[in-house]
């Protein structure tokens, strides 16, 4: 009896010696546990105040509960002027309904992440464009504990989209009211994009142009002419550059189109005319010169030549008063002067006596022809303005009257 009940007793005190044992193994857990939990509230306090992105606690009614350092770097604050705000005192006040309703959507679904772009206000009362990521903390009894809001500054992200905004507004406002065409066609010359202009060439809206092939092949060089039938049947022709521009990740071609249709016309029209007048020109029975106010011959016509016996290429060699004959150099310039053609001779070669003389409208005097052979000829003169140099020039007409002078 007596072994049996030492044999109890040993049992019973190696069960509390082991129980023992249990309880220092569980107390160093714990001391180990503790310290690797101080190891990582260490490593996320160090992630949360060195972190280049602002991190704000706030409860339901924004208050601030926690920040870290880029929130204080952000917004030019000192942390105890913080903490005495709301975190909706510093939300620009446009964008405050915005933000209040983010937080009710994060209480309403907490399961998913909610992003916000909103404008902050600055101690110096300067916009910083913010893009905010909102969660929710919970307890162990599910109740909100705090709103979790990362917030990174965008404000030089924000400006360069309104700078890039604004510009397309300002290319598109000078592509839509732009007198001229505009079209963006792709590299196998299919239309991709025309301008309101560019629709009244083909008298068409642009959704029935868009993909349709152009007409000319994309990198077409220099300025052509490309004529363009509208669905009246009506060719209107236009003038096309193009140049090589990106559209859309790719390379494309911008064809700007003038219309060239009136002043097509209006070349026509005085090609005509001058065809005609230089049939008419060169048909007179009369002799026509065009000089500079120099005297030196622009344009003559064909009885011009057949009275000077000269060839184009000789004529181009010569003054009018070369032409003339010596004795009547003195009186044709004197007929110059009248008209105020002083220029065509030096006055140094003129007596000042010939400049009280009257002068006739009309004046016959000799000219040399090629055979130094001399003729009659009865000259009258006017200037003009030509129209193409915008240079005052003289024109004369001279008519044959050796026969009249010799009756």
């Amino acid at each position: 009896m007596r072994q049996r009940v030492v044999e109890a007793h040993n049992a019973q005190l190696q069960r509390t010696i082991q129980m023992l044992h249990a309880t220092s193994k569980d107390e160093q857990g714990c001391r180990e546990i503790e310290r690797a939990l101080q190891r990582s509230e260490a490593r996320l306090r160090a992630i949360f105040n060195n972190a280049t992105v602002a991190i704000i606690l706030i409860d339901a009614s924004g208050k601030f509960l926690q920040i870290n350092r880029s929130v204080i770097k952000m917004l030019g604050y000192e942390r105890n002027e913080i903490e005495r705000l709301n975190f909706f005192d510093l939300v620009y006040h446009e964008d405050v309904c915005q933000v209040r309703s983010l937080i009710q959507q994060l209480q309403q679904d907490a399961s998913n992440n909610h992003r916000l772009e909103f404008r902050w206000l600055r101690k110096d009362r300067s916009i910083l464009w913010a893009d905010i990521s909102s969660n929710i903390i919970y307890d162990v009894d599910g109740q909100l504990q705090a709103i979790v809001n990362v917030v990174a500054d965008i404000t030089e992200r924000k400006h360069t989209e309104i700078a890039l905004r604004a510009s397309e507004q300002r290319f598109r406002t000078i592509i839509e009211k732009n007198a001229d065409g505009v079209i963006i066609i792709d590299t196998h010359g299919m239309i991709q994009f025309v301008n309101p202009s560019a629709e009244q060439f083909w008298g068409e809206p642009a959704k029935n142009l868009i993909g349709r092939a152009f007409g000319l092949p994309p990198a077409t060089e220099g300025t052509v002419e490309l004529d363009i039938i509208d669905t009246d049947q009506t060719t209107r022709t236009a003038n096309v550059r193009m140049v090589e521009i990106p559209w859309e990740e790719t390379t494309a071609y911008l064809a700007s189109l003038h219309d060239f249709t009136n002043f097509k016309e209006i070349q026509d029209a005085l090609r005509q005319s001058e065809a005609r007048f230089k049939a008419i020109f060169d048909t007179l029975s009369v002799g026509i010169v065009v000089l500079d106010m120099q005297g030196h011959f622009i344009e003559w016509n064909l009885k011009w030549l057949a009275l000077t016996g000269y060839t184009t290429e000789e004529m181009l060699q010569f003054n009018y008063l070369d032409l003339v004959h010596p004795d009547d150099v003195f009186r044709s310039y004197q007929f110059f002067q009248v008209l105020g053609l002083v220029d065509i001779l030096p006055t140094v070669h003129i007596h000042p006596m010939t400049q009280r003389q009257r002068v006739e409208p009309l004046i016959e005097n000799r000219f040399l022809n090629k055979q130094h052979n001399f003729w009659w000829g009865e000259v009258s003169v006017t200037m003009v303005r030509d129209g193409r140099h915008g240079q005052q020039i003289i024109i004369g007409v001279v008519r044959d009257i050796v026969f009249l002078n010799d009756v």
